[in-house]
């Protein structure tokens, strides 16, 4: 097989624990370059856990687990922003920094990235606020914008470092139903694009509308059950 095509994100028997509790037992999955994939799971299922795992926040315990090239099991800690240039990450609480412009919010990442040519960097931060739709709003602090609006800027900032996967972890929970599917018409572009994303959800109104490949989390185990009707995911959540 060759590096493109190889999978951005792939973990075999992979084992996640907190506090010697076993959260994921022999998780086997990967992400092909491009693909969507959502992740489902009652709260407690280890959803988030496996994020973090992903990004360097939970540490693997054992297994094989890869992410755009970089192998997690092996991950030192002065290798995660290294990793972290490779994804995209975005939370359901936003996360921005509220006592800065929208703009200044992006050159902060952009810096921490290891951007320094200014040119460059108000190049890109007007190419992300385009790409979600807020091309004039560089100015504004966080509190003048809505909910979907934040969510956006987030999104921009995730797409900064052009990731070869964006990971979203419940990115409509705070968020009202229309402007949740304004969020993931956003996410399908990107997509389309040919960024792979992988994004937790208890929503299954968004499944139903925009269909793609569904992971869960129950019982320790992660399953694809993509052809498994609505209804019953709902039930197992």
């Amino acid at each position: 097989m060759s590096i493109s095509q190889l999978p951005v994100l792939e973990y075999v028997g992979v084992n996640i624990a907190h506090s010697e509790k076993t959260v994921l037992e022999q998780a086997t999955f990967s992400i092909a370059k491009g693909e969507f994939v959502y992740l489902v799971g009652r709260t407690g299922s280890g959803k988030s856990s496996l994020l973090k795992s992903i990004y360097g926040d939970v540490s693997i315990a054992s297994g094989a687990a890869n992410v755009a090239g970089i192998d997690l099991a092996k991950l030192k800690k002065s290798q995660i922003p290294t990793l972290r240039r490779q994804l995209g990450i975005i939370f359901q609480d936003f996360q921005l920094l509220s006592d800065r412009s929208i703009f200044d919010n992006l050159v902060f990442v952009m810096k921490a990235t290891g951007w320094n040519n200014l040119s460059d960097i108000r190049r890109r931060a007007n190419e992300v606020l385009l790409q979600v739709g807020l091309p004039n709003m560089g100015q504004r602090l966080p509190h003048q914008l809505s909910g979907g609006e934040q969510q956006r800027i987030a999104i921009a900032r995730a797409l900064i470092n052009e990731p070869k996967l964006l990971v979203a972890d419940e990115p409509t929970g705070n968020l009202d139903p229309i402007v949740g599917a304004e969020i993931l018409r956003i996410f399908k572009a990107i997509n389309n694009s040919g960024t792979a994303i992988l994004m937790a959800t208890h929503n299954h109104y968004l499944i139903k509308e925009f269909p793609a490949r569904v992971l869960r989390c129950s019982e320790g185990k992660v399953e694809d059950i993509t052809n498994i009707e609505l209804a019953e995911i709902s039930y197992k959540g």
